[in-house]
């Protein structure tokens, strides 16, 4: 048990025993934290603290005493310099003589984070908390190097205990144990404007932590220098734990101190403006300093150097490497403290929670800047602001988990292991795809395609083999994803001067796919159905072989008689008379189906509504077509009952067959949620109703199922020739590029799961939540500002809709 009358005694020397005061209202435990509390204690540094407040800040400088620090430039993959840096680097950390140190203190309250700031989760794609980002950095370096650093964690008061408790719940995330250390960063109490200590709670001592400084502080009082890997180290790598560009131990960076034999460098960017509020470095009578943007003159500030960057203009990133010899020498000095007033939450004179309206307490501070001063020999290590430089400190806003995200994926855009098949088409949408893939995509992703080009032009002037070849291509890589294209008629045929009238695309890669489509509304808030029962989308499998897409026609004479023929393996044959034009003219058809396509359509539909957990209808209309249709019929009935029942089954889903005029009508009166398989051209036909009753064409997805597993992703709209016309003569268009930008994040995504490429198939659910996000906060294009019963829609261009999308991606 602490002596309480010894422990008043001293309070009482230095007019401090008010801290006592709810001493005689406490427990037996909390008597004594309390006095433990107070033991603790230096109260001679204490009132040496309080009197800084009557020293004078040094807070004006002579502009004589000033000069621009030393600047080494770092080097990017190319420069003369970089290699020489980099393999030094790498061969210092490879012995093992570089220790990392992160400042992670900090609480995430500010952030909405209950817990240790650097367990919170700024949720960038593929990537996991602020102390799992930096473990990444590290594995890097053990990967690059085959040695793993030493890494020093400095924690806070409040949090290392769960700190500490992250680590070991999470098994360190597989780094090892021994390289990783805690250490605790000092505090000191806060003081009232007469110099008192204060209470946080009756039973404990109100105290802040002693500032980034403090973490020279730490590392002393808990002999981290001198004992374990640090003890041989060469060098520190410091930084904080709130940037998640932070490059942990980059090898050029060590490669640099190693080889120009600085006592430090630090890590700066420059300015973007005189007036940006950022601390900056320069030398004062030849030593580095630290000093604020408002502590020189609007003419110091906005001067240049010949290349057009600011001479004062090195802004401080939280990012250091030191000498750690001459580390320690300087910290044989201690470092000075700085006061700052704030508004605390304490105890008033009752007891009571108390928080003042102004700034009345003291916060005491040392500042890591300090060093600079003491180690002399320092250099900023310019990189550029936006590649190194993303900080989490705000809920919102600037520097916020949003900003550091962007920052984030345009800095390490998602690789691709394998490429899918891009198909470009023709017209607006061939814009459109080049628009998405510039303002959407390629920011955050390094796109890896085999490219087709599939406008009318090439296709003509390949004869259309380029078609053939995207299809094989599709085969051997199973995604892929297809801009709308030209299926030429008479008049296109001599817009264009093409040879002929080259068959479909789309029925081309179909044929040799021998795939189903599966077209699918995309619902967004505000743009309600045509059909007011309609609650769900209604996901139309189009069987995409043969009937009047591949049909033979041609015309007829008064007087023709017509038949079909079926001629045998075996040199039999048999005529059906088709008709007989006694009276006029006439056309004739002639098309076909076969069982094995007609096999893979109805397989390939009950795995679609398997896998989505939605009932399957198919219709058709046998009682007129008793052959044609009615194979149709028996191979889904036949398929369900021996390879699907039991699985339907067992999901809760459903199968049923109907004539194709009652599924009009049942689906007119349903709620929507289903999948509705339908012959060639009654998909064709259907799909486009749905997709105007749901709200526009280009609000439908598209996407090609095959029985091997291939898929192609396309809008279910054509080539938009009107708005193409608009662009070409410099006229700005609304055009909308749902669709086709949803076919780039089905095929992405389909492609992520394939490769098991989580962060790839995160980005493409992220583009399509924007979107929705984009529409439901009012801003859309014109074609929906049209049908929208939002109040006041604001109606984009294509590019500005896009960026729109682009901007919310990360919210």
């Amino acid at each position: 048990m602490k002596d309480y009358e010894s422990i008043l005694s001293k309070l009482k020397k230095y007019g401090q025993e008010d801290v006592l005061r709810f001493y005689g209202e406490l427990s037996a435990d909390d008597r004594e934290q309390l006095l433990c509390d107070v033991e603790s204690l230096d109260l001679d540094e204490i009132a040496k603290l309080y009197h800084l407040a009557d020293v004078p800040a040094e807070n004006k400088f002579d502009e004589s005493e000033l000069s621009p620090i030393d600047v080494i430039k770092a080097p990017v993959p190319g420069d003369s310099e970089y290699k020489t840096y980099y393999e030094k680097g790498i061969e210092v950390l490879r012995s093992g003589k570089v220790i990392a140190v992160t400042m992670a203190g900090g609480e995430g309250s500010r952030l909405g984070h209950n817990g240790p700031k650097g367990t919170y989760d700024p949720k960038i794609p593929g990537h996991g908390s602020l102390f799992e980002i930096q473990l990444e950095g590290l594995r890097s370096i053990h990967a690059q190097c085959g040695s793993f650093v030493h890494w020093y964690i400095m924690t806070g008061e409040s949090n290392h205990a769960k700190t500490v408790e992250y680590f070991e719940e999470n098994a360190y995330f597989g780094y090892p144990r021994d390289k990783v250390t805690f250490f605790k960063q000092g505090v000191l109490p806060v003081l009232d404007l007469e110099g008192k200590l204060l209470l946080e709670e009756k039973n404990k001592i109100l105290k802040a932590p002693d500032g980034n400084g403090g973490i020279f502080r730490a590392l002393l009082d808990n002999k981290i220098l001198e004992t374990g890997d640090a003890a041989d180290a060469g060098y520190v790598f410091v930084c904080g734990i709130d940037n998640c560009l932070v490059k942990m131990c980059d090898p050029v960076f060590v490669g640099a101190i190693a080889l120009t034999g600085r006592a430090c460098l630090t890590k700066t960017f420059m300015k973007r403006s005189p007036e940006e509020k950022a601390g900056i470095y320069c030398l004062r009578n030849g030593r580095p300093l630290v000093i604020e943007y408002t502590e020189i003159s609007a003419h110091m500030a906005a001067e240049t150097n010949a290349d057009g960057t600011y001479k004062y203009g090195d802004a401080n990133v939280l990012n250091y490497i030191f000498d750690i010899n001459r580390l320690r020498e300087a910290l044989s000095v201690r470092l000075p403290y700085h006061i700052a007033l704030k508004k605390v939450k304490r105890l008033d004179g009752a007891g009571n929670p108390l928080k003042s309206e102004v700034p009345d307490c003291r916060k005491y501070e040392m500042f890591m800047f300090d060093i600079f001063n003491e180690m002399g020999d320092t250099a900023a290590f310019r990189i550029v602001r936006d590649e190194e430089f993303a900080p989490v400190k705000n809920a919102e806003g600037i520097d916020s988990a949003q900003t550091a995200r962007e920052l984030f994926m345009r800095q390490n855009r998602i690789e691709m292991e394998n490429p899918i098949v891009e198909i470009d088409g023709d017209e607006m949408t061939r814009i459109v795809w080049e628009k998405i893939k510039e303002i959407v995509l390629e920011p955050y992703v390094k796109l890896n395609t085999e490219y087709y080009d599939l406008s009318v032009q090439n296709r003509d002037a390949t004869d259309d083999t380029v078609t053939v070849k995207a299809a094989e291509a599709i085969k051997k890589h199973k995604v892929a994803v297809k801009c709308a294209t030209i299926t030429p008629n008479a008049k296109r045929v001599e817009e264009f001067g093409l040879k002929k009238m080259w068959k479909s695309p789309n029925a081309t890669i179909r044929g040799i796919l021998d795939g189903t489509v599966f077209r699918t509304p995309i619902i967004v808030d505000g743009i309600s159905p045509v059909v007011r029962t309609w609650e769900k989308p209604i996901t139309i499998a189009r069987h995409a072989y043969g009937d009047i897409y591949s049909a033979v026609e041609t015309r007829a004479a008064k007087g023709d008689e017509v038949f079909l023929t079926v001629k045998s393996k075996d040199g039999g044959s048999r005529e059906l008379l088709l008709h007989t034009f006694a009276d006029s003219d006439g056309i004739v058809m002639g098309m076909h189906n076969e069982d094995d396509s007609v096999e893979s359509f109805a397989r390939t539909c009950f795995g679609y509504a398997l896998s989505e957990g939605l009932d399957l209808w198919f219709s058709a209309k046998d009682t007129i077509s008793k052959t044609y249709d009615h194979r149709f019929k028996d191979v889904f009935a036949e398929i369900y009952e021996n390879e699907f029942r039991e699985a339907f089954e067992e999901k809760g889903i459903t199968y049923f067959y109907t004539l194709v005029d009652d599924a009009v009508s049942r689906v007119m009166k349903s709620k929507g949620g289903f999948v509705w398989a339908c012959k060639n051209y009654d998909g064709d036909v259907f799909s486009d109703m749905l997709a105007s009753a749901f709200g526009s064409l280009s609000m439908m997805t598209s996407v090609l199922v095959s029985p091997d597993g291939c898929f192609e992703y396309e809008a279910a709209h054509g080539t938009i020739p009107r708005h193409y016309h608009k662009y070409l003569n410099g006229e700005k268009t609304s055009t909308n590029p749902t669709a086709t930008l949803f076919a780039w994040t089905g095929a992405l995504a389909k492609k992520g799961m394939m490769d098991g490429n989580a962060a790839l198939a995160d980005f493409s659910q992220r583009v399509e939540n924007a979107l929705y996000r984009t529409i439901s906060e009012g801003f859309m294009t014109g074609d929906l500002a049209l049908i929208t019963e939002k109040e006041n829609p604001v109606t984009l261009g294509l590019e500005e809709f896009l960026e729109a999308v682009r901007d919310r991606i990360f919210l």
